[in-house]
C-alpha cells in the first residue's frame, strides 16, 4: 500500500501546483492583453500596442508590437499556461492510475 502513496501524493500535490500555476498564468495573460488593448495606438503605419516605458513589466520599452503575441512577456505567459496545462492533466492521469492500481490489486487480493 505504502507504494501506492507516495506516488499518489506526489502526482496530486504536482496537479495542484500546475492548477495554481495554471490560474495565475491566467490572470496575467488577460492583465496583460488588457494593457495592450488600452494602449492601442491607430498611426500611418498601422496599429501600434504597448506604452513602450522600461519599467513596465508586460513592454519593457517597446510599442511596435501590432497584436499581443509580439511582446515577449505575453508569448513567455501563454507558454507556461500551456505548459501549466499539460502537467495538470498528466499528473491528474497519473493519480488516476496509481489509484487504479491500487484498487485492481486490492481486488484480486480478495479473489
Amino acid at each position: 500500500m505504502k507504494k501506492y502513496i507516495i506516488p499518489a501524493v506526489i502526482c496530486i500535490a504536482l496537479c495542484l501546483a500546475s492548477v495554481v500555476s495554471l490560474i495565475v498564468c491566467s490572470i496575467s495573460s488577460d492583465y496583460a492583453a488588457d494593457h495592450y488593448s488600452v494602449t492601442r495606438r491607430y498611426t500611418i503605419n498601422g496599429t501600434l500596442e504597448g506604452c513602450g516605458e522600461m519599467d513596465c513589466k508586460y513592454c519593457r520599452g517597446r510599442d511596435d508590437g501590432s497584436d499581443a503575441h509580439s511582446f515577449v512577456y505575453y508569448r513567455t505567459i501563454n507558454d507556461l499556461f500551456m505548459g501549466s496545462v499539460c502537467i495538470a492533466v498528466v499528473t491528474a492521469a497519473g493519480a488516476a492510475g496509481i489509484g487504479i492500481a491500487y484498487l485492481v490489486k486490492k481486488k484480486k487480493r480478495s479473489i
